[in-house]
């Protein structure tokens, strides 16, 4: 729906990362705070930060947008079972697991 509205292709529109992307997104005009926030750090991710999570993910996670909703969850999981288990036994299924599993944080 975003790609057709943007009139992007739905590669174009896939968020790759903030770091592959620079912290622009594709289909937004703004710079993402996020971005700016872990440039500075040798961070893999949020999880890492003591300060996770914080009020930069909020607006993502508030607009109940399905990419920025299950990049928070993401997170949540990579903080509580690492990022090598989350990534070994997780990353594949994540969206099914999301919406449709029962898990816990």
């Amino acid at each position: 729906m975003i790609a057709g509205v943007h009139n992007l292709s739905t590669d174009e529109i896939k968020c790759k990362g903030c770091r592959a992307e620079d912290g622009q997104c594709a289909h937004l005009a703004m710079e993402c705070r996020v971005y700016k926030c872990i440039e500075k750090t040798d961070m893999k991710t949020c999880a890492e930060c003591k300060d996770f999570p914080c009020e930069y993910l909020h607006p993502y996670s508030d607009q109940a947008m399905k990419p920025h909703n299950t990049k928070v969850f993401n997170l949540c999981r990579i903080k509580n079972i690492g990022i090598e288990k989350w990534a070994k036994e997780e990353a594949g299924d994540i969206l099914d697991k999301y919406f449709y599993g029962t898990w816990s944080l």
